[in-house]
C-alpha cells in the first residue's frame, strides 16, 4: 500500500499507516511525499491507481479500510487469462 501525502502532512500519514497495519498486519505501508497534494491523503495499491483519497484531517479510517478489504478480496487473474481483468488491473 502506498500513501501519498502533502508537504507537512507526515503525521497524518503515520496515523493512517498505523491503522492500516493494525487492520491488515501482512501489508506493508509506504509513504511518498507529493508536493502537489495539499491537506489530502491518497492511497493506492502498489503499481495501481489511487483507490481512495480524502481531505485532512481524516476523522475515521473505516471507509478506507472497507475499500482496502474489497480490493484485497478481488481475485488475481491467472497467467495468460485476461478475462477477469477489470479497470483496476490496468
Amino acid at each position: 500500500v502506498v500513501i501519498e501525502y502533502g508537504k507537512g502532512d507526515v503525521n497524518q500519514f503515520l496515523a493512517l499507516a498505523d491503522e492500516i497495519e493494525d487492520a491488515f498486519p501482512k501489508l506493508v505501508v509506504e509513504g511518498q511525499e507529493n508536493l502537489e497534494l495539499q491537506k489530502t491523503l491518497s492511497v493506492a495499491l502498489e503499481g495501481e491507481a489511487s483507490i481512495w483519497q480524502a481531505p485532512l484531517p481524516i476523522p475515521d479510517a473505516s471507509d478506507l479500510l472497507k475499500v482496502l478489504q474489497a480490493e484485497l478480496e478481488k481475485p488475481l487473474p491467472s497467467a495468460g487469462d485476461t478475462s477477469a481483468w477489470t479497470e483496476s488491473w490496468y
